[in-house]
């Protein structure tokens, strides 16, 4: 798999997303596209994520988090293209967001 095929997003989801389980749902969809990243709680009350993978993949998983798990309500999902980096190969969860 060359970079050509592969894409990292910064996704912002507003609405009803914390304390409704998003975030481990948000890695259990990672999982299932096999794609990487981070997702964490953001002061504001939005979540924020990373993620990186092929670009078909990313889609999916960038598309999915409209719908969000039971509980929650999304109001909105904004994302921007940002750089790829050598990740861990895996997706984390964390209460905030941790500078790099």
């Amino acid at each position: 798999m060359t970079d050509e095929n592969r894409v990292r997003v910064k996704v912002t989801v507003t609405g009803i997303v914390q304390g409704v389980g998003f975030r481990w749902w948000t890695k259990r969809l990672a999982e299932s596209l096999c794609v990487t990243g981070k997702v964490w709680n953001n002061p504001d009350g939005s979540v924020g994520i990373e993620v990186q993978g092929l670009e078909t993949s990313v889609k999916s998983f960038t598309d999915a988090l409209a719908g969000g798990p039971a509980g929650s309500l999304v109001l909105g999902v904004l994302t921007r293209a940002v750089p790829l980096v050598d990740d861990s190969g895996s997706f984390s969860v964390s209460f905030v967001r941790e500078e790099s």
